[in-house]
């Protein structure tokens, strides 16, 4: 009787902590939803943004307009030239637009949490006291987890419906997942494969040159066992399996010229390189996929690979 009331015991604990699991777990999916559901409602509508951004233009406001871009934008070298000459294009002030401001939206979420929203919408129909007509196109990203800098408005283009003539403030910041899941693709490849060449052409000329990166080439090369899957497991059937595929974050600084990138480089995290030696390897790397400064950087400028117990080789 006294061990039945022990397991009795047992059970009604092990449940209550299961169910205390269970309520917590509940609990804490509930509190997401409930700040997604903040966090949206917090944001501004698009004829908020609009009224806002015609305040600006009739006040020559630089300043809050300033505010409104994104901290990217905002450091542009000539960001200030922008906007005033963006002011100087409007003729008059505006004194009627549509109200119906309509756009577009994208959302990227994870585990119910919105990684990303970006706007594009469009203010139409704008008349100003000097009987011009024009149109303002925004593009803007409401959040963006992954990168804080690129909230807010990224790029303002204003055309005169009358002369065809246009203007922009700010600039389309890139992204370069692809980019950049290639470099650690390719690098993987060539170290499972054993190739030294492969991986030395990934280098930039100025580190591929050097004896001493031959060397440690040559030590990653030992210190990295096996295939990776690149997410096909022969046993199963050659299926994708994303448990056994290369995870890939990618960081990018993108310098821009008259509205024209000069130079971007890339920082890459690359995770889970899971091999068929039973062994999963993760690796930083730092790359410039553009420098016209200095195109002898262009590549794999810093290349760090570690083992579960973190070892690494470092190629840079």
């Amino acid at each position: 009787m006294k061990n039945n009331k022990k397991v009795l015991k047992h059970t009604i604990i092990c449940v209550s902590a299961l169910s205390l699991t269970i309520f917590l777990s509940g609990c804490s999916i509930l509190n997401n939803a409930i700040n997604e559901i903040k966090r949206r409602s917090d944001l501004p509508s698009n004829l908020e943004i609009a009224q806002e951004l015609v305040a600006c233009f009739n006040n020559e406001d630089v300043s809050t307009l300033k505010k409104m871009l994104c901290e990217r934008s905002q450091n542009l070298d000539d960001i200030d030239a922008q906007i005033q000459d963006a002011f100087d294009f409007i003729d008059g002030n505006i004194i009627s637009f549509d109200e119906n401001v309509t756009g577009s939206e994208g959302e990227s979420n994870r585990y119910g949490t919105t990684t990303e929203l970006d706007r594009f919408f469009s203010i139409d129909d704008i008349v100003t006291d000097t009987k011009q007509e024009y149109s303002i196109y925004v593009s803007e990203n409401l959040i963006y987890l992954n990168d804080p800098k690129r909230e807010g408005i990224t790029q303002i283009t204003i055309e005169n419906e009358s002369s065809n003539s246009k203007i922009e403030v700010g600039y389309q910041w890139q992204e370069f997942y692809t980019e950049g899941r290639k470099i650690a693709s390719e690098a993987a490849k060539a170290l499972g494969e054993g190739d030294d060449l492969a991986f030395s052409q990934l280098l930039c000329d100025a580190l591929a040159e050097s004896t001493e990166t031959q060397k440690n080439i040559s030590k990653a090369m030992d210190f990295f066992e096996g295939m990776p899957y690149f997410g096909k497991v022969p046993d199963d059937g050659l299926k994708y399996d994303g448990k056994h595929d290369i995870h890939v974050t990618v960081y990018e600084e993108e310098t821009v010229e008259n509205g024209e990138p000069v130079c971007i480089k890339l920082k890459i995290n690359c995770e889970n390189i899971d091999t068929d030696a039973d062994r999963i390897f993760t690796s930083k790397i730092e790359a410039y996929i553009q420098n016209d400064e200095n195109p002898e950087l262009v590549g794999i400028t810093k290349f760090i690979l570690f083992d579960e117990e973190k070892n690494s080789v470092i190629i840079e």
